[in-house]
């Protein structure tokens, strides 16, 4: 059996040692997303969510057509780490030092959630965005599941997109998205909801 709080302290104390561990799990995680992707898709999903705390850290980015980051303020991050965890202030700020910062995750995000609010908030939220994902699919998600090479081709053509636009691209607009701080871009993001 893992024990769990022992990993932790290990792997987000030591650079090093996370680092290892990240070698071993993350080719295995990919492995097993691109599975679970190919199996939704033979499903005839619209959409599909991935869950994951390291999505950009660890190259799973690539995968996904859309990007959503939930963000709060690092205190409030650091207050809920402690008391979900258990954590001394300390062991929780090793945990945060251990991703990226907000405001880089932020030059990837194509939606963004605040989670600082009340459940309600969140879920509103949330409902939103699926639902916006929801119409981006539109018909053309039909043709994909249809006529796989269809599908197989635009899957490729988004990866590409992803890699263009995190790379060449990003410093051609998207970038500046991140310089601003989170609470910009949620004021932004509800002033082009509401109209």
């Amino acid at each position: 059996s893992l024990d769990r709080e022992k990993l932790g302290r290990i792997v987000f104390g030591n650079e090093k040692e996370r680092k290892v561990l990240n070698s071993i799990v993350h080719p295995a995680v990919r492995r097993l997303l691109a599975w679970e992707l190919v199996k939704a898709w033979m499903r005839g999903e619209r959409v599909c969510v991935v869950d994951a705390p390291l999505l950009i850290e660890a190259g799973l980015w690539k995968m996904c057509g859309a990007i959503i980051v939930v963000y709060c303020s690092e205190i409030l991050q650091l207050q809920r780490l402690r008391s979900r965890n258990d954590l001394s202030l300390s062991d929780a700020q090793a945990r945060l030092s251990s991703q990226l910062p907000l405001h880089t995750k932020l030059k990837y995000a194509d939606y963004v959630i605040d989670n600082s609010g009340p459940v309600a908030d969140l879920s509103a939220q949330v409902d939103r965005v699926v639902d916006r994902l929801h119409r981006r699919a539109g018909w053309s998600w039909i043709i994909s599941w249809i006529v796989p090479p269809v599908g197989i081709i635009r899957a490729a053509l988004r990866v590409g997109w992803r890699l263009w636009i995190q790379g060449v691209g990003k410093d051609k607009g998207r970038s500046t998205r991140g310089e601003r701080k989170p609470e910009e871009i949620e004021l932004r993001d509800r002033r082009s909801r509401s109209s």
